[in-house]
């Protein structure tokens, strides 16, 4: 078992694992909305909107600032080809609980186009596309 398919093991049922055209398909609008370096890694420099913090709970209060009522997420693993749409909570549950086994990860909102990209160390950023 590869650690992707472990990590969706661990999200359970809440998960529905996307086939490699839909991953491909958020990935693209994901690159299409947010400006990426070239070791996939978002820009966060162009980034008007954004918030770095290593807090869960400072995540969710931005998001009601922002006044983001949207949480169905698609959360990609960055050496992976398959993501998964899940519930944000969940996702954030999921790096709450195995923060020193994860890899780094992008959990991307289609519907309203924030952001949030998870780094090994812990460390998050999250940020809303330009409108």
């Amino acid at each position: 078992m590869t650690k992707v398919e472990h990590y969706i093991q661990t999200l359970g049922n809440s998960a529905d694992l996307l086939t490699k055209r839909q991953t491909s398909i958020y990935f693209e609008k994901l690159s299409n909305t947010f400006p990426f370096l070239t070791i996939m890694q978002i820009n966060w420099r162009k980034v008007l909107i954004k918030k770095s913090t290593r807090h869960i709970e400072e995540i969710k209060k931005w998001l009601q600032e922002m006044n983001i009522k949207e949480h169905q997420v698609v959360l990609f693993w960055k050496r992976a080809t398959k993501a998964v749409s899940v519930d944000l909570a969940q996702a954030l549950l999921f790096f709450q609980q195995t923060a020193d086994l994860t890899e780094e990860a992008f959990i991307y909102c289609p519907s309203v186009d924030y952001v949030i990209e998870y780094f090994k160390d812990g460390k998050m950023m999250i940020g809303l596309a330009a409108r």
